[in-house]
């Protein structure tokens, strides 16, 4: 006898052509952070006398192009995982290790 009350859905794995489209959907938003990024960065500079070749060998306009579209190839990630019926931090396999766990990788370190 059935009292209405079902277990939780499982969450879903996402099938190849989804994840297809969220690889492709987190490169798009990855390179268009990384576009708006260094926009940002050279209307705040003000460079305009250089060129963007020349500071693209510079290591500190790198980090910052690459730490300003980090965030919104996350946040692709987290959408698509989100929408599969996921918590993040298991779909990503974010957990705490155990206290034995760590002591061998620090003695492995």
């Amino acid at each position: 006898m059935s009292d209405g009350v079902g277990a939780p859905e499982a969450p879903r794995a996402l099938h190849f052509f989804e994840t297809l489209g969220v690889a492709l959907a987190t490169y798009v938003a990855f390179v268009a952070g990384g576009w708006l990024t260094a926009v940002a960065l050279f209307v705040v500079r003000q460079v305009s006398s250089t060129s963007p070749d020349a500071l693209s060998d510079q290591a500190y306009y790198n980090a910052v192009v690459l730490l300003g579209a980090f965030p919104w190839a996350l946040a692709v990630i987290w959408w698509a995982v989100r929408r599969a019926g996921w918590q993040v931090s298991d779909y990503l396999a974010l957990k705490w290790p155990r206290p034995g766990e760590l002591v061998v990788a620090l003695v492995v370190t």
